[in-house]
């Protein structure tokens, strides 16, 4: 090499030479430093652990020689004592090379693995981000996206279960799966998801096995698209400050809702689980179509529904569970609300749109317009008795503060008017001599009020308990009125005169007038009851005493 190289200085220049001494050779220096100090800083580690080894060896070589320098004329406790010294030193030693070997093993292995990672940089970065993309798929509403990320890492998970990174990573992973699960159950929830967006999400939900059967998968869908009409419905007894002017507003409103969503929910369940084919055919056989009144349907359609075997059971379990959550809100609101707050023909519609929509629902076995009939039936019964109540109690009110002597020149008397005379539709105006009595006056009002009320909505199948409530509240109660009224009052001439001629009035006039509209409303004669002809024959029998 030395020859080499003296043969090749000889046979330059001197201006190569020159050149070869103040450019070459210092950057051939330069790169020598340079590799010189990158190879020290690579073999630092090892030149360390050089050095402590080296230094453990001087130190236990040391010890040695310090050992074999004593005097050998010790005893020979002395000399057993050394030698366990020797032995522990031997020890030391031996575990130290045994510790250095370990060290150099797994600085190997450390160099190995990170040579490893920088050979393989770009895939280990992006296998480092798939749990970041899934959250920016799922956020941005890349649902398929993110499931095609998630697929990926179970299946390296899977064939990788060693690998503690992929472990941590598929944990991560899952959270956001778990962030789209939500995500999909709270559209669902939404009031405004349509079919496509229930198709797509009940899809997603397929995929991920959310649920373990579809059957799960379906009652978690109608969970979910019934979670606003379910809590609408639950929220409405626990408002019992409901303005009583809107009590009819308040529960028309409940009823379409429950009809609407109710709709839309079949709509959307048979959309997204649509029935097969051979269920099809049958459901097309045995239905029947829709009556043109909503209120009337008939009985053979009603049995032709309830004995089809198209039916879904979830759905129709569904449909049940929505109604038991709204009979209570009705029933809560017909109770607590009596009279004068809904009306006699806001009952009637009410009735009549709740109707409808029990029918609508009888489709899926929720017909629930008996039960509704039977609430409303128990509603007019108790409205009813209760205006009968009050109109004798504020008759008897008034007849106690009636002055007699200003009556006086008010006496008039009464004709005669036939008993079937209302029947007959000969006199459907109320009679005008009233009005020179102020308590009989008020007294046609409330009846005439309450009867009104009755006109639009009277249940024909409770004629026998009305005929009841208005004999024995009404019309005994204003003949015990008038009866207590001649026995309480000390009476001269004149103001017997006045009695006798109220007591004709009230029996002529009023209580007839009130009878021939009632039998009007309930198309039934009850002139001829006992009740109302004992009252009457009262009334007489203190009209000519």
């Amino acid at each position: 090499m030395a020859t080499l190289n003296y043969n090749e200085l000889t046979g330059q220049s001197v201006s190569e030479l020159q050149y070869e001494h103040s450019h070459k050779i210092p950057s051939n220096i330069t790169n020598l430093h340079r590799q010189i100090e990158k190879q020290a800083v690579s073999e630092y580690p090892v030149l360390l652990e050089t050095q402590n080894t080296l230094l453990s060896l001087s130190t236990n070589l040391n010890k040695l020689q310090s050992l074999l320098q004593k005097d050998t004329s010790n005893t020979s406790s002395t000399t057993v004592k050394n030698d366990g010294l020797v032995f522990d030193s031997l020890q030391e030693f031996k575990s130290s090379l045994d510790q250095f070997q370990n060290s150099d093993q797994l600085y190997q292995n450390k160099k190995q693995s990170n040579k490893l990672s920088l050979e393989n940089f770009k895939q280990l970065a992006s296998l480092l981000e798939i749990p970041q993309l899934t959250e920016t798929c799922v956020r941005n509403d890349l649902y398929g996206e993110a499931l095609e990320l998630d697929d990926a890492l179970r299946n390296m998970c899977r064939n990788n279960p060693d690998l503690e990174i992929v472990e941590k990573l598929k944990n991560e992973t899952q959270q956001c799966v778990a962030w789209l699960t939500n995500k999909l159950i709270s559209t669902l929830k939404s009031r405004t998801c349509n079919v496509p967006v229930c198709l797509k999400n009940v899809s997603y939900l397929r995929r991920m096995q959310v649920c373990h059967s579809e059957k799960e998968l379906r009652i978690l869908f109608l969970q979910c698209r019934s979670h606003h009409l379910q809590e609408k419905l639950m929220s409405q007894p626990l408002q019992p400050n409901i303005d009583q002017e809107r009590i009819y507003d308040t529960l028309s409103h409940i009823t379409d809702t429950l009809k609407t969503q109710m709709f839309e929910i079949i709509m959307q369940y048979q959309a997204v689980f649509p029935t097969s084919q051979s269920q099809q055919q049958q459901q097309q056989q045995i239905q029947t179509p829709v009556p043109a009144t909503p209120s009337t349907p008939s009985m053979n359609e009603s049995a032709a529904i309830f004995g089809s075997e198209d039916v879904d059971v979830i759905l129709s379990s569904c449909t049940v569970h929505m109604v038991q959550l709204y009979l209570p809100v009705l029933q809560y609101h017909l109770q607590r609300y009596g009279k004068g707050t809904l009306t006699g023909e806001s009952c009637a519609k009410l009735l009549e749109q709740i109707m409808y929509c029990g029918h609508r629902l009888a489709r899926l076995g929720a017909d629930f317009r008996p039960i509704v009939a039977q609430m409303f039936v128990e509603r007019v019964i108790r409205v009813f008795e209760e205006g009968c109540k009050d109109a004798v109690s504020r008759f008897s009110k008034s007849m106690s503060d009636y002055r007699w002597s200003q009556s006086l020149n008010k006496v008039t008397p009464s004709p005669s008017v036939p008993v079937n005379s209302f029947e007959e539709g000969i006199n459907n105006t109320p009679p005008k001599v009233l009005l020179s009595h102020l308590p009989l006056a008020e007294l046609l009002n409330d009846g005439l009020i309450m009867l009104n009320e009755l006109r639009h909505c009277c249940p024909m199948e409770c004629r026998a308990q009305l005929i009841q409530i208005f004999c024995d509240h009404l019309l005994v109660g204003v003949c015990e009125t008038m009866v207590n009224v001649s026995q309480s009052y000390p009476f001269d001439d004149r103001e017997k005169i006045v009695l006798k001629n109220l007591c004709k009035m009230v029996n002529v006039d009023l209580l007839r007038y009130l009878v021939g509209c009632f039998e009007r409303i309930i198309k039934e004669p009850i002139m001829e009851d006992e009740r109302v002809v004992n009252c009457l024959q009262t009334l007489t029998i203190l009209g000519t005493q």
